[in-house]
């Protein structure tokens, strides 16, 4: 019993995690791309400059603590 059809090669796993990597660099790359980077949106150098909407407040029912006096507390 010959096998006359011709089946395609495997691709061997040295072969496929590189084109792997090298897929999932390029989506990356393109995702990331410079063009995004200097088109961005406001010409705020500082991103952390940003005025924040988060409100930090004490919680009233929590337990104080009270300083205790020391050697290492003068």
């Amino acid at each position: 019993m010959d096998n006359k059809t011709k089946q395609p090669e495997k691709i061997k796993r040295k072969k496929f995690f590189l084109l792997f990597g090298a897929s999932v660099a390029g989506v990356i790359g393109f995702i990331k791309s410079p063009i995004k980077i200097f088109s961005g949106k406001g010409n705020n150098s500082n991103p952390s400059a940003k005025k924040s909407s988060i409100k930090i407040e004490q919680n009233p029912l929590s337990v104080k603590r009270e300083s205790k006096s020391g050697i290492f507390n003068s």
